[in-house]
Order: structure tokens, then sequence, then C-alpha cells
């Protein structure tokens, strides 16, 4: 990850911006080959470039922008922005308001899991009561595989929220 911050110390405004790129390959593979936790290897590539401004408006209240622009091999590019204001009325208080918007990528689990919940189930009876009109075609319900099976289709959980708040300082700490 790179990031680079902008200030002076005689400047009203300040701004951070960067980016990252991940690279991130996953194999539940034991020494045979077979998997053991994931329907198969994944290998993952995420970007991201991000920035944030802060602003004195006056020596009291700063506004402060922020924007972050995800993309991946998981899901589509996503743009979170942010907005906020602060105000310090006195030294050791504060107010705050904001507007986030993010979201949530489901992990390898929820996304790729493939693991026996139980032994296999022997469903035969069930073939054996069909076979009049399976006209001796075999299903294989004698074991059929109890399995927790993840989602790979799963889509991206947005989140937005509003926030308000204050900080204060009260006596000697």
């Amino acid at each position: 990850m790179a990031r680079v911050h902008c200030w002076s110390s005689r400047a009203r405004g300040r701004a951070v911006f960067g980016g990252s790129y991940l690279e991130e390959h996953v194999d539940s593979a034991d020494s045979s080959g077979a998997q053991t936790l994931y329907q198969r290897a994944v290998t993952t590539r995420e970007g991201a470039l991000f920035s944030q401004v802060d602003y004195d408006l006056t020596p009291h209240l700063t506004a402060i922008g922020a924007l972050r622009w995800d993309e991946s091999t998981l899901y589509p590019a996503q743009l979170s922005p942010r907005a906020a204001v602060t105000y310090r009325p006195v030294p050791g208080h504060g107010f705050r308001a904001s507007f986030n918007r993010g979201f949530q990528v489901g992990n390898y689990t929820e996304l790729f899991l493939s693991v026996p919940l139980a032994p296999p189930a022997d469903l035969s009876s069930i073939e054996s009561a069909l076979a009049p009109v399976l006209g001796g075609v075999a299903l294989g319900l004698g074991a059929v595989p109890i399995l927790a099976i993840g989602n790979p289709e799963l889509n991206v959980e947005r989140v937005q929220s509003i926030e308000a708040g204050y900080t204060g300082t009260f006596g000697r700490w």
C-alpha cells in the first residue's frame, strides 16, 4: 500500500491520497490434491485508489471529503464517498456529522466453502419406491452427500450511514 500526505503548517487544508494492490491465492488442497475446505483454488486481485481532503472553513469548523475506488476479481468496481464536518467550539470539545457509503464482500468461506456436514444419507428406499416409474434407471441415491456449500454468486453488500457525535474532555485525566 502506498500513501502520500500533503500539508503545510500554515495551510488551511490537508490532503491524503494513495493506492493499494493485493494478489491473494487460497488453496485448501491436501497432499493428494483434493480440496479440503473450498470448492477450488481461488486467486484474487484487488486494487484501490483513495483520497481525503480536510479544509478548515474557520478556525473552529472543518469540512472533510473522501473518495475511495475499489476493483477486484471477486466483485464489480465500487465507489465509496465520505463527507463530514467537525465543529470545535473550544479546545477539548467537538461535534461531528458525517455521511459514508461503503461495501462489504463475502469472505472466501461464504463464497467458496465445500465441506461435508454429515455422513452421506442413504436414500435408496426412495429409489426403490420409484423403480416402477424409472424404468430401470439408477439414480445413485444409496449415498447422497450432505455438504455445506458457499455461494460464489453472492452480491456485494452496500452500507450507508449518517452519523453525529460529540467528543469532550472534562476535568483532568
